[in-house]
């Protein structure tokens, strides 16, 4: 393990860990500080927001997972907003290509998935303590590799672009432009925060399925989200929804046609 620092942020930086979600909790329970990032060239027991295994190919991923010091509870969505958004940023300005994002927390390339952010929250009784907001990004891999790990419809930068992306630049841009749009959070710009992530939502105005925990099912048209990033769905009777992330078991677009940002 090393530990270096870029610009506010103190980094750890691993060869292999489980997770680094796990070593996060770790590093807050010891009392990491606001604004730590613990980052590793592989994991092998990552997982996603539903639980599921997220899969790396060795050395070809940025995975990252940001120690975050919120003072209030109420901040966890802008914060995954600002995490998505700086994403967004960070693959264009590296791999010059627009992404967007699938509700609530797929980031996509040319209608495949090139990544996710996870949102852990540490409690201290009913007090939040940090929150820990993993990303995992794919930046090399072919569409064949992902095919043959059973990933069909998953995607690396490289292999949208075609350009030499270096794991560390794109880490850098990240950190940077996470900073700049946090700063900007608080300053009390969360409308603006929050108009920003709907623009960057490749999943407004698709006609999608989405499947709840309770076994729900609802069909229709993703219609907007309201401040706290729950999805507003009208279904094909006229009924209006507004979804949680919480409550959502997984979210379909029925065209499989992503809207990229413009």
């Amino acid at each position: 393990m090393q530990i270096a620092t870029f610009g506010v942020w103190k980094v750890y930086r691993y060869d292999s860990v489980d997770s680094t979600q796990r070593v996060a909790a770790d590093l807050v329970a010891a009392g990491a500080t606001d604004r730590t990032a613990v980052v590793a060239n592989r994991q092998t027991a990552g997982y996603g927001r539903k639980g599921d295994a997220w899969q790396d190919l060795p050395d070809s991923s940025l995975l990252v997972t940001l120690i975050l010091k919120p003072s209030e509870s109420s901040q966890m969505a802008h914060l995954a907003m600002v995490a998505a958004l700086a994403v967004v940023d960070a693959i264009a300005e590296v791999g010059a290509v627009r992404a967007c994002v699938k509700w609530p927390n797929d980031i996509i390339v040319n209608e495949r998935k090139v990544g996710g952010i996870l949102g852990d929250a540490v409690w201290r009784g009913d007090r939040l303590d940090a929150l820990r907001l993993g990303i995992g990004l794919n930046i090399g891999g072919s569409h064949d590799a992902f095919a043959r790990q059973s990933l069909p419809d998953a995607t690396s930068i490289i292999a949208e672009t075609g350009r030499d992306v270096q794991r560390d630049t794109l880490l850098a841009s990240l950190l940077r432009r996470f900073t700049a749009r946090q700063d900007w959070l608080l300053r009390g710009e969360i409308d603006q925060t929050v108009d920003l992530w709907r623009q960057s939502l490749g999943t407004i105005g698709r006609h999608v399925v989405v499947a709840l925990h309770d076994h729900r099912m609802i069909h229709g048209v993703a219609h907007d989200v309201t401040r706290n990033g729950d999805l507003i769905v009208i279904a094909d009777d006229g009924t209006r929804y507004e979804v949680t992330a919480a409550e959502t078991r997984s979210l379909r677009h029925r065209d499989r046609i992503f809207r990229q940002t413009p």
